[in-house]
């Protein structure tokens, strides 16, 4: 007589196999889980690496407006006239355009750059890295031609008039006149890390 019988043992061994087939499922299950949170993880930390290079970017720009403010005061000072014409050396001693540029309709600052300011040979360029970043820049006076403001060019500038209404000392003070200032835009593109490209524009009234 066979002990245990034989027809004991059938269940037992489908029951181990039903829960060896569930271990599998749990742990592709968990495996799969792996991986996805992995991925996250990685995409995460790479979308915040990627941020703080545009941060880092944004911010050495400010290193191309303060070179390009400098320039344009000294020329402002020793003669204003220097500013009525383009300037094309190229490097630091600095391009510039004396009329306005802008991008065409449909076309981007980083199109507009590459195939309009930089054959021109005024964009500008400092000499050492920012932060890990190239810093360049152009200068462009507000202006629809090149020369003297007065010959009626049409430029864009500050008013020349301030009434006196609404002012601090009350109405019937009479206007105030101040000198006109031309505006100019400063336009800084930098490269970075991971072909980050970042444009930042200030304008200038002098």
């Amino acid at each position: 007589i066979q002990w245990p019988p034989a027809h004991s043992l059938a269940p037992q061994a489908r029951q181990r196999g039903v829960v060896l087939i569930l271990a599998l499922i749990v742990l592709a299950a968990m495996t799969l889980a792996g991986i996805g949170l992995t991925r996250s993880v990685f995409t995460s930390n790479k979308i915040a690496g990627n941020l703080a290079f545009q941060q880092a970017a944004t911010h050495s720009a400010d290193a191309g407006v303060e070179r390009a403010i400098a320039w344009l005061e000294e020329r402002h000072a020793n003669a204003l006239n220097t500013l009525y014409a383009h300037q094309n050396p190229g490097g630091l001693n600095l391009g510039y355009f004396a009329s306005r540029q802008d991008p065409g309709a449909g076309q981007s600052w980083e199109q507009f750059w590459n195939a309009v300011l930089v054959p021109t040979n005024r964009v500008n360029t400092l000499p050492a890295p920012i932060a890990g970043n190239t810093v360049s820049f152009v200068i462009h006076r507000l202006c629809n031609a090149v020369g003297d403001p007065a010959t009626g060019i049409g430029c864009d500038a500050s008013p020349t008039i301030v009434g006196a209404e609404g002012g601090g000392r009350g109405a019937g003070v009479p206007p105030i006149s101040l000198p006109s200032q031309r505006y100019y835009r400063i336009t800084v593109r930098v490269t970075g890390p991971r072909n980050t490209v970042s444009f930042v524009q200030s304008i200038v009234a002098l």
